[in-house]
């Protein structure tokens, strides 16, 4: 990453913008309509990483109980994270478990309907955990049946990503997001640093950020 944001730099020299970094150094796939979702940008950028570290050979393989090998690279090292999937079958109640690497390093979380006009970080990892139905092949029954869903994160990576999609629910409720976090089996987290994306009044999104800065003051970029 260092690396590439290097090369920008030395590109643009004295003429640096942000509509030049935006336009011309997208990470491939990326199009001008996509800089408006940095979701988007974030996943394809460390995705160009992940792809740069396999063709360099700086990689690793672990074992997976259902996918065997899987590859590993400084990306899944620094913020990937092992999931945990338990299926329990809704006919016959036999349960099986799964361990996975999963392709996008960026927890998503879903914010709900509810009457509450708020809530926490925490509170949206517990709701994240709670069963989902779905019709899934039985060994047992030999045929399709219902099951119930629910994942978890086995792991804690050295740097975790969370996103919140908020396309379903009303924007104005409010989300606390905690300084430091306790999952449920994870490692305690310490916030780094939280962004805001908001839109204008002719409805493009704009971006701003605040990050954990010397003494743990926190400053604001827009």
């Amino acid at each position: 990453a260092l690396c590439w944001f290097s090369k920008i730099l030395k590109l643009l020299g004295d003429h640096r913008n942000r509509p030049s970094v935006q336009v011309q150094f997208l990470p491939p796939g990326v199009a001008l309509r996509d800089v408006q979702d940095m979701k988007i940008v974030l996943e394809r950028l460390l995705d160009v990483f992940s792809k740069v570290e396999v063709k360099a050979d700086r990689l690793g393989h672990t074992s997976l109980s259902d996918d065997g090998l899987v590859c590993v690279t400084h990306v899944d090292r620094v913020f990937g994270w092992l999931q945990l999937t338990r299926t329990q079958c809704m006919s016959c109640k036999q349960v099986s478990e799964r361990t996975t690497l999963p392709k996008s390093v960026i927890l998503t979380f879903c914010l709900k309907v509810s009457e509450c006009k708020s809530c926490t970080v925490n509170d949206l990892y517990i709701d994240s955990l709670l069963p989902q139905e779905e019709v899934l092949p039985c060994s047992h029954c030999v045929g399709l049946t219902s099951h119930q869903l629910s994942s978890r994160l086995a792991t804690t990576p050295q740097h975790l990503i969370m996103w919140l999609d908020r396309s379903s629910v009303n924007e104005t409720v409010l989300v606390d997001v905690e300084e430091d976090l306790s999952l449920p089996g994870l490692v305690n987290l310490r916030l780094v640093s939280v962004v805001y994306k908001a839109r204008r009044s002719d409805g493009i999104g704009c971006y701003s950020c605040v990050c954990r800065g010397p003494m743990d003051g926190w400053w604001y970029f827009e």
